[in-house]
């Protein structure tokens, strides 16, 4: 797996490139929207176009929580109730996950040996686990990053650049201030099969 990361006018995007045989390739492309907005591909292309995929908003609520909402959408059709169904079954009535640090995350050690790496249901919780058990404010200064880490490089150095230059007068980077730079269309997320010379954006 190789990884290619471009930074946007509005955050930074990536790409996960995997060969497919000698003469195609495999692409995962994800975006990230200044100030926390995270497009995940969750769908494949219609007629040429990104058929929807996840957009997660993660907005702090004070130095030490963090809320999480996800918008899952598809352009060719509505959501099947399967679909609607696959993030809420991970929530209470209220939104709060099931699996919690409360309950370690309902791991399940016998589906981790045999059918599940994690032995937790659900991305949003396993993505819980992984972030809340780091601890409210987390010491990098002891952190190993790696190569498939590139994109959580890329935004990190993306935010501190973004948040020196705004202290130094300028303006924060994804604002649009005429109607004619509403060009959203690059912020996208998809996943396809290419050729190996076909380009990404």
């Amino acid at each position: 797996v190789s990884y290619e990361i471009r930074e946007k006018w509005f955050g930074v995007k990536a790409a996960a490139i995997r060969a497919v045989g000698v003469e195609k390739k495999h692409l995962r492309v994800h975006s990230f929207a200044m100030p926390f907005i995270a497009c995940v591909p969750t769908a494949f292309l219609v007629n040429g176009k990104p058929d929807g995929y996840l957009v997660v908003y993660q907005t702090p609520s004070d130095d030490y929580h963090t809320a999480r909402y996800n918008f899952r959408f598809k352009r060719s059709e509505p959501l099947t109730e399967q679909e609607v169904a696959f993030d809420r079954f991970q929530l209470e009535a209220d939104f709060h996950l099931l699996a919690n640090s409360a309950n370690n995350y309902l791991i399940d050690r016998e589906k981790q040996r045999a059918s599940n790496y994690t032995g937790i249901e659900g991305f949003a919780t396993q993505d819980a686990c992984v972030t809340e058990s780091m601890g409210a404010i987390c010491d990098r200064s002891e952190e190993h990053l790696g190569v498939t880490d590139a994109f959580i490089m890329a935004v990190r150095r993306f935010l501190i650049r973004a948040a020196r230059e705004l202290q130094a007068g300028k303006d924060a980077p994804g604002i649009i201030t005429a109607e004619n730079q509403n060009e959203l269309s690059e912020i996208n997320s998809y996943e396809r099969t290419v050729p190996l010379d076909a380009a990404w954006d």
